[in-house]
């Protein structure tokens, strides 16, 4: 059973996403979308789940006044209302048939809901029989609207898709949700996300902010509405909605898994073929499996425990966004208190027969922009009728109010139990602030009987008008950028809305192929303009027309898995270096569309492009020419980026360029006159420098006291620093005339090199239903464009792929692998950079995928615990990294253990560690077995004693001592031996010319037995011994002669030896750069935790400046920084206190110019 932990995710997205199969099984989706409300509802969700707890144990009074409220109404205990809006008219299976969405089926499958909750109904395996839930809990269909309508709780729109999307379309749907803390929104589409017709369902758990900004939701497939067991896959989703997690999160653990403590641990889909089969299987810690539970992905669902069902009443009693739903007023107010009144004229009716325009959610003003309305409303007698057919007098049949002027309210009576509602004329005011409400009530004689009869006499309706068309011109903020091995991302919105298009513009730029960068038409649902008969996209030039009849080939919306339209290639070069025009044109509702352009930048090898600002001919069918004819500043760059020294300094400056307007002045403008700027970090000056009457150049001088918030390693950015130009830094005076005069301007840190530790990251391929081992990185709070950089395992059996096999799943992301895109095991110490191997991350599931980690023909990584590299980019800048992973002999179980990155851009890394190529890193070496062990060491000031380490090797770096060049030291070594050590042997190297190796001539030192446990050497420091910290390497082995590599028995121990130039003091250390251009000498090195290390700087060389000092730990961070100002003399003393250091070995690096060295120095 899973352990009741206190937490709560209150609003994490699922990966509820599955393929429903013809066999009526439910098979897990890996998705990888981000939680959107994670970061901020995780703060509450430990308070709330202590609530949950405390309820767990005593229900509250008011949930048991609450309930003898309802109950003495003969409702069940919770009534929820429901509102179903459906998305399209037609939901075709794979083989072609046509599955029904109507009123009919909706009511059936939300019957067959009700029946799951109340439990029961379904045969249930006796061994869970005494936990089997049931809930005392009704969904029904609202009968009353937002605005006060009557209506069926079944709303049919336009055609739309991807609401199962996190963040992409939150405007749309919260546009086509009703209040989500009165009614509970069921959105039915076709496709939900990617372009896939199988994915059934998915839905969120409860939260707060979801439902304040109206997209708290299930989503779910009309296609799968109705199937064997009966909607068993909608109850799913509804029980995620009332706060459910699957039975098999955490998989097979004791972890904190579902929250629920009668869910057997599982790790999901174990069951396939038909509901009588595989009823006892057991999980890892032999328990019977509930493999009929609702929340889990199987074909037999059949039950919720005693449980769940507690944790969702504690989720109805307890969370905000769902303890409204089923409270008695809100019954009332949707009319859900009672069942559907027999008698009744619902004035909020569609049908799903409808047109599109008629499906709109308000009647709007005709596309011809003159006051006419385009589309019409139907009313619908339930158990009375329409005292006469065609039109109905006003003033006889029914009376108006609130009419705009100009049009006439016409009823015309189909049938006798449907009519339809149009408004015939034109307006006389109609621009967009003329939109108004206006009602209909029905009158005695239009009703055969009167309306006395009726709960509900008057409908309200919305009349939207639309501004007068023009040109619409807007720079993006944040741009929309992309770039090779970049991570994919939403789609961003734009402020430009049309009913013609039925909702926002969006824009999305793709990493489509790992090294091409497209412009998505699938997503967002554009036509590109690419050359003749290719999908290259046409680069244009100033005061180019865009029409029907433009040269070139006007590309229609890809399929999901389709070529998208080419930007840049290695193939397509035509955009490398060029800031131009792409030509899009919209589809409208009326067949038409709009015409528009995109003004992109492209980095001149073509690996990055960024989207700066778009314009839209606002009439349907009318041509759009590719400049701006309206004042506005263009942006050429949205961010400030931190410059790569990584000290809160900025990389870059922003040119700003004015279209139809002129700067006032030249030079730099003055704060508070001519532009005010808000949210500068502190430390930072900002800065506008105007070149001439149309360019200016925006600046961020000085450090930024903030780089990065802690949580998120410092890798961070500022969204929100706020510029306005005002009215002097303009000729004509009238800043607001000027689009894009305010700007949100923003700012990206780089954060520290990091190395996380990776938890359960597990694929075993012996289980049923592996988990895939997906990680993140990077999180979408630690990047301005918000993607996540992550990573996971999938299988691909054969007949899933033409190349089947076990593939790192990098998201289109570069890693290290052979020409066969087969991925390359690292090992500790090799350097991860520009010139190593990288392949593309390709479509994962065409080809050969992405990268090949086992396969029946390669298994290298069988059995290896080694390292994957890895690069990407942010904000067009490349970081490397790499993720140690660990395989089985058998290739079955894979495991990520932990990952790194380095923070600056450009900057290799070394496998294993947070250094970079420029730092040494030794090879590694290790003993797989005893009982060969180094007892002790000594040498100098070093005399340790050590048992045998568990791993065959053990760091004493931080141990030393001080030797001079040209001296000679006496080296003794113990070991513990088999038979009594008479056929081990010891060895010793040293590192004199710190390259990083024991390779070159006179690095071995020979070692001479003097018994079978004690070896003994006379140690000479060459006379050209590179200055200051350097490695030794002890080693004992039986049959093993070399410094590195893993051996079968034995023991290695580091040492460091510090080399200083006349002296054996062992208080003193010394380093010198190459050159001898500079020298540091350390004193006292060791010292003292809270003691005071004394650096003497000499500079024998012509540089002059100050000497910066910099302290980094072996994670790569600067902990500490210090610095000399500028003198005559060549030497220079500087201190640094140790007080707030911890004990361990730090490296110091010290510059002149451009002279750099680094040495190291130990913390006692």
């Amino acid at each position: 059973m899973k352990t009741f932990i206190v937490k709560l995710w209150a609003a994490t997205l699922l990966s509820y996403l599955f393929v429903a199969m013809p066999a009526q099984a439910q098979n897990q989706r890996q998705n990888n979308e981000s939680c959107l409300y994670q970061q901020t509802a995780t703060p509450n969700s430990k308070a709330f789940e202590g609530a949950l707890q405390q309820y767990f144990r005593s229900r509250t009074n008011e949930a048991h006044r609450v309930t003898k409220q309802q109950k003495a109404a003969g409702n069940p205990r919770y009534v929820i209302p429901v509102v179903f809006h459906i998305y399209g008219t037609e939901w075709k299976g794979n083989s072609g048939k046509v599955y029904p969405v109507n009123d009919a089926i909706v009511k059936e499958a939300l019957e067959a809901v009700n029946a799951n909750f109340k439990g029961g109904n379904d045969p249930v395996n006796p061994r869970f029989q005494s936990i089997e839930g049931r809930m005392d809990v009704e969904f029904r269909l609202a009968q009353i609207d937002p605005k006060g309508n009557t209506t069926t709780g079944i709303i049919y729109h336009e055609y739309q898709e991807g609401f199962a999307l996190n963040g992409t379309r939150d405007k749309d749907i919260a546009r086509y949700a009703w209040n989500n803390f009165k009614y509970m929104n069921v959105h039915i589409q076709l496709i939900l996300k990617s372009g896939s017709t199988t994915n059934s369902g998915t839905a969120w758990l409860p939260s707060t902010g979801m439902s304040e900004e109206g997209t708290a939701r299930v989503v779910y497939n009309g296609k799968y509405l109705l199937y064997t067991p009966p909607a068993s896959s909608l109850t799913h989703e509804f029980g995620h909605f009332l706060g459910l997690e699957h039975t098999f999160k955490g998989g097979c653990t004791r972890g904190e898994g579902d929250k629920v403590s009668d869910t057997p641990a599982t790790t999901g889909g174990e069951v396939s073929g038909d509901c009588s089969v595989n009823t006892d299987l057991q999980n890892c810690f032999n328990e019977f499996i509930n493999v009929q539970n609702h929340m889990d992905y199987n074909p037999c669902e059949a039950m919720f425990t005693q449980g769940q069902v507690t944790r969702m009443e504690g989720f109805l009693d307890l969370h905000e966004a769902r303890k409204t739903l089923w409270a008695n007023d809100n019954l009332i107010a949707t009319g859900t208190v009672t069942m559907p009144a027999n008698r009744r004229v619902v004035f909020t009716y569609q049908q799903i027969t409808d047109s599109d325009q008629d499906k709109y959610l308000n009647l709007v003003e005709h596309f011809d922009n003159d006051g006419k309305i385009l589309n019409k409303r139907k009313i619908k007698a339930e158990g009375v009728q329409f005292a006469r057919l065609g039109a109905l007098q006003q003033g006889v049949h029914y009376a108006v109010s609130g009419v705009p002027a100009g049009l006439t309210v016409n009823i015309n009576v189909i049938d006798q139990t449907m009519a339809e509602i149009s408004l015939a004329g034109k307006a006389n005011q109609h621009n967009k602030a003329n939109s108004t409400n206006f009602t209909v009530t029905l009158l005695n004689p239009a009703i055969i009987g009167g309306v006395s009869q009726l709960t509900h006499v008057t409908g309200t309706y919305t009349i939207d008008f639309l501004e007068a068309y023009g040109r619409y011109y807007e720079v993006f903020s944040k741009h929309i950028e992309m770039g090779y091995t970049t991570p994919n991302r939403l789609p961003q919105n734009s402020s430009f809305e049309s009913f013609a298009i039925g909702g926002k513009f969006s824009v999305l730029l793709r990493n489509f192929d790992g090294d091409q960068v497209t412009l998505d038409n699938y997503e967002t649902n554009l036509e590109v303009l690419c050359n003749t008969n290719t999908k290259q996209v046409r680069v244009l030039s100033e005061n180019t027309t865009i029409s029907a009849t433009s040269a070139g080939t006007w590309q229609g919306r890809a399929g999901v898995t389709d070529q998208l339209p080419i930007i840049t290639s290695p193939g397509y070069t035509a955009w490398r270096g060029k800031t131009a025009y792409a030509a899009i044109r919209i589809p409208t509702i009326n067949n038409s569309y709009l015409y528009g352009w995109l003004l992109l930048e492209a980095s001149a090898d073509g690996s990055y492009v960024k989207g700066i600002a778009y314009g839209l001919r606002e009439k349907p069918g009318a041509s759009m020419t590719t400049t701006i004819t309206k004042p506005m500043v263009v942006y050429y760059n949205d961010r400030f980026v931190e410059a790569k020294t990584n000290d809160g300094a900025m990389a870059n400056d922003i040119l700003v360029e004015l279209k139809n307007a002129s700067f006032a002045n030249r030079g730099v403008l003055t704060s508070g006159t001519h532009y005010t700027i808000k949210n500068v970090p502190a430390g930072l000056i900002f800065e506008v420098n105007v070149l001439d009457s149309k360019r200016a150049r925006l600046k961020m001088k000085g450090n930024s006291t903030y780089q990065g918030h802690s949580a998120n390693q410092g890798w961070d950015y500022r969204n929100n620093i706020e510029l306005e130009f005002l009215n002097a830094a303009f000729t004509s005076g009238n800043a607001a005339t000027i689009i894009a005069s305010k700007y949100t301007l923003n700012m990206e840190f780089l954060g520290k090199s990091f190395i996380k530790t990776l938890e359960n990251e597990v694929m075993d391929l012996n289980q049923g239903s592996p988990n895939s081992a997906n990680f993140s990185l990077l999180t979408s709070h630690q990047s301005l464009s918000r993607a996540q950089v992550t990573y996971q395992l999938q299988l691909y059996k054969t007949g899933q792929s033409s190349v089947p096999g076990l593939k790192f799943i990098s998201w289109r992301k570069d890693a290290i692998a052979n020409d066969n895109y087969e991925l390359t095991p690292l090992g500790y110490g090799i350097k991860i950079g520009p010139s190593s191997s990288w392949k593309k991350g390709r479509q994962y599931h065409l080809g050969r995928g992405q990268h090949m980690i086992d396969s029946d023909v390669y298994q290298a990584w069988r059995g290896k615990r080694q390292y994957i590299g890895i690069r990407f980019q942010r904000s067009g800048r490349m970081h490397y990294g790499w993720i140690e992973m660990k395989v089985s002999s058998d290739g079955k179980v894979l495991q990520f253990l932990s990952c790194a990155v380095s923070a600056i851009p450009d900057q290799s890394i070394v496998a294993g560690t947070l250094l970079s190529a420029d730092d040494r890193v030794y090879c590694t070496a290790k003993g797989n077995n005893g009982p060969e062990a180094i007892t002790k060491v000594q040498l100098g000031a070093i005399n340790n004693s050590s048992d045998r380490g568990a791993i065959g090797y053990q760091d004493y770096r931080y141990i030393s001592t001080t030797v001079a060049r040209n001296s000679s030291h006496n080296l003794r070594v113990e070991i513990e031996g088999y038979r009594d050590g008479s056929d081990d042997e010891m060895y010793a190297w040293v590192d004199w010319n710190q390259d990083g190796d024991f390779d070159d001539s006179g690095e071995t030192i020979a070692m001479n037995k003097t018994g079978n446990l004690v070896a003994v050497a006379t140690v000479t420091i060459p006379a050209n011994a590179v200055l200051g910290s350097t490695n030794m390497r002890i080693k004992v082995s039986y049959r093993s002669t070399t410094a590195c590599g893993s051996f079968s028995y034995g023991e290695v121990e580091d040492y460091t030896l510090n080399i200083a130039l006349g002296t054996t003091a062992n208080t003193r250390a010394a380093n010198r750069a190459e050159g001898n251009d500079l020298v540091v000498f350390a004193y006292p090195n060791p010292v003292k935790k809270g003691g005071t290390l004394y650096l003497k700087v000499n500079t024998n060389t012509t540089q002059k400046g100050a000497v910066n000092i910099k302290v980094i730990d072996l994670l790569g961070n600067v902990i500490d920084r210090a610095n000399s100002k500028e003198e005559k003399k060549n030497e220079k003393l500087i201190k640094i206190n140790t007080a707030n250091y911890k004990a361990g070995i730090y490296l110091l690096r010290t510059t002149l110019g451009e002279t750099v060295h680094t040495m190291r120095f130990v913390v006692k």
